[in-house]
């Protein structure tokens, strides 16, 4: 339902919110589910996309854009910036 999207939008965002404190980059690295949670997954995947387009489609309001990607892919922005000199740890 739209309530039930809405809310659960609002509990994501704080989640990734939360989670952004604790990055020294803008790219926010978040795992959704594992082998055990997902029994339907095209289910789950349809109820993650609709929260990714909401949120993409209010960038402005929430302040950040979501974008789904494999694993590597944040975690080699953030060696690559490790590696530049841009990121010390």
């Amino acid at each position: 339902t739209s309530k039930n999207l809405r809310q659960r939008m609002h509990r994501f965002v704080e989640l990734i919110r939360a989670r952004a404190s604790h990055y020294p980059t803008k790219n926010v690295l978040f795992l959704w589910g594992d082998d055990f949670r997902f029994a339907n997954a095209d289910v789950n995947f349809k109820n993650m996309d609709k929260i990714i387009q909401y949120i993409n489609a209010n960038t402005l309001r929430y302040n950040m854009t979501l974008a789904v990607c494999l694993p590597f892919s944040p975690l080699e922005s953030l060696v690559l910036r490790m590696r530049s000199g841009a990121l010390l740890c």
